[in-house]
């Protein structure tokens, strides 16, 4: 071999490690967030994890899903519904399917924290859909909630609520986005699901089986 093709060589073998090398360093940097798991029925203290900002303070709050169902979402106002609901005002009107979770939530001594409920998702068995929660008909049954994603307790105490999830199809292109009629829960098919009350630090999750 030339010693100029030898060179060529050698220089492709630097290039080549100097990129492995910095694969292999990217990877090391990269942020491991653990992942926890917990049961229906099984409380999961939050103890400061949070679903989007760390300015949620969760340090002695928990939370625990006490049992899980699907309905339909006029069942659901039916049942759950404490104040006046205007169908018009209900994307996609009082039909389709929701997934129901009995959601008992505790707060020990905190006077500052509180839950982001908008930011709470449901993965299904399947891995490709996402339930979130369903704003038009959690506020029917909460009415104190309205206009807000922040679930506050006072310190010492418990509450105990049910949380609508849904799988909402958008209008389609060129369709009127304001209009509600035009939004459709889809039919939920999944009978297990994977609820995601914390991202960081830790990412806690909850195993739901129907």
């Amino acid at each position: 071999m030339s010693t100029k093709k030898r060179l060529v060589k050698i220089g492709f073998i630097l290039v080549a490690a100097g990129l492995a090398i910095r694969i292999w360093g990217v990877n090391q940097s990269q942020l491991v967030i653990p992942e926890q798991h917990a049961s229906m029925t099984e409380t999961v203290e939050l103890d400061g994890d949070f679903i989007f900002d760390d300015q949620e303070n969760t340090q002695g709050y928990s939370v625990c899903v006490e049992d899980a169902e699907i309905m339909d979402a006029s069942e659901y106002l039916d049942r759950y519904g404490k104040a006046f609901w205007d169908a018009s005002r209900i994307s996609g009107g009082p039909s389709g399917d929701v997934l129901v979770l009995t959601y008992n939530v505790a707060n020990e001594g905190n006077d500052s924290g509180w839950l982001d409920m908008a930011m709470l998702m449901a993965v299904g068995a399947s891995k490709n859909t996402l339930y979130k929660v369903d704003g038009d008909l959690w506020e029917v049954s909460e009415p104190s909630l309205a206009n807000s994603s922040a679930l506050v307790l006072e310190p010492d105490s418990t509450y105990t609520t049910h949380i609508p999830f849904s799988l909402i199809e958008e209008p389609g292109l060129f369709k009127e986005m304001l209009d509600q009629s035009q939004y459709r829960r889809r039919p939920i098919l999944d009978k297990a699901f994977t609820l995601y009350v914390a991202n960081a630090p830790t990412r806690r999750a909850i195993d739901i089986g129907l």
